[in-house]
């Protein structure tokens, strides 16, 4: 396999993995082109990777009211046949849809082109675009082993979820460096994905006046979101915890390779970046998710002892504070935690999807 089209995004939960299949076929030699939408967050993320990134028109239909559905499927010709000519140009030896609305075009029109089309699957219950994608497809990369019922079982292929090389290979010492904190603290990452999360990063805020005699023993990295950042900041310097309070990570290696905790939503990604690195964590689902799936998610990690599960309505600043006196109070527990988040970890996820890639481009 000499060229690889990977499209959709969106959002990070899409998008990363692709990112770090890319990553792997990068390291072989192999020729990588990004289809995305100019509204997905690829347009920042994808030229920071390195990668090249050809956009499309594709609209969103999950959650629109009746007439942008309407609209979205009637752009669905339009999208394809620019995806079309981006393939005619890129002569891709297979394409890898990774989810969003972005993918259906381009995954559409790669299989009306007869090239050969996999699937990745980050969920245990698939979205739309994958879900109906399933039935042209030729394999699809699980995530989750739930999300096998959806598809025809010929085509699936267990292979959890892509994360990036780099996440796995960053050393502590050099992340605290990066990020200007100390290494006589505990660490304590904070996210809410890519778009962050009002209601983490609101009782985050009111968690740390009530840790303020735990000042000297911990420290934050807190990823707010463009929204509440100035707020979440003010309320750190107020606090007087040593902290990094970004709006957005671009460097998620270093967070993570800093984390002690993680106090973060279960996604797909999220679980599979917290698992293969091993990090104890304190997970608040998205309540609005697509069949409730992050609950379900953060129950398999409760249920294996790797995490705590906070909902979303219970997510105050007294219980998080609860939570992390909690486990800083027990380094055995913590430990325990640690090993048992690393077993459910699937860190070669990405080189077993390019592998099937490679597979099906010569099949």
């Amino acid at each position: 396999m000499k060229r690889l089209l990977i499209a959709g995004g969106g959002t990070g939960g899409h998008l990363y993995p692709g990112i770090a299949v890319a990553a792997e076929a990068a390291k072989e030699g192999i020729e990588v082109l990004f289809v995305g939408t100019a509204q997905g967050i690829e347009t920042r993320v994808v030229p920071r990777e390195g990668f090249n990134l050809k956009l499309i028109d594709a609209g969103r239909f999950k959650g629109m009211g009746a007439s942008q559905k309407i609209k979205t499927v009637l752009s669905i010709p339009a999208g394809a046949a620019q995806a079309a000519g981006v393939i005619r140009g890129f002569k891709p030896d297979a394409v890898l849809g990774v989810g969003g609305y972005a993918s259906f075009p381009a995954v559409l029109a790669a299989k009306l082109m007869g090239k050969p089309v996999i699937l990745q699957e980050q969920n245990a219950a698939p979205g739309l675009a994958n879900k109906w994608l399933g039935k042209i497809a030729d394999k699809v990369c699980l995530g989750f082993q739930a999300g096998g019922k959806f598809f025809p079982a010929r085509k699936c292929v267990l292979t959890g979820n892509p994360i990036r090389r780099g996440l796995l290979d960053m050393k502590k010492e050099d992340a605290l460096t990066s990020m200007g904190l100390q290494g006589d603290k505990t660490t304590v990452l904070v996210t809410g994905g890519s778009g962050g999360a009002s209601r983490i990063n609101r009782a985050v805020a009111d968690a740390l006046p009530r840790l303020s005699d735990m000042k000297e023993k911990i420290q934050f990295i807190h990823q707010t979101g463009q929204r509440d950042y100035e707020e979440t900041a003010a309320v750190y310097n107020r606090a007087g915890f040593a902290s990094r309070v970004m709006p957005y990570v671009y460097d998620m290696a270093s967070a993570y390779a800093c984390a002690d905790i993680v106090i973060c939503r279960a996604g797909a990604l999220t679980i599979a970046e917290v698992t293969a690195l091993g990090k104890p964590a304190v997970l608040i689902p998205y309540p609005f998710a697509a069949d409730n799936h992050q609950e379900k998610n953060a129950r398999e990690m409760e249920a294996a002892g790797a995490a705590r599960v906070v909902l979303d309505r219970e997510a105050t600043g007294g219980r998080l504070s609860d939570e992390i006196r909690s486990l800083l109070s027990d380094a055995g527990t913590l430990l325990g935690m640690k090993e048992r988040s690393r077993a459910l970890g699937r860190p070669e996820a990405a080189v077993r999807v390019l592998e099937i890639c490679r597979e099906s481009a010569v099949a």
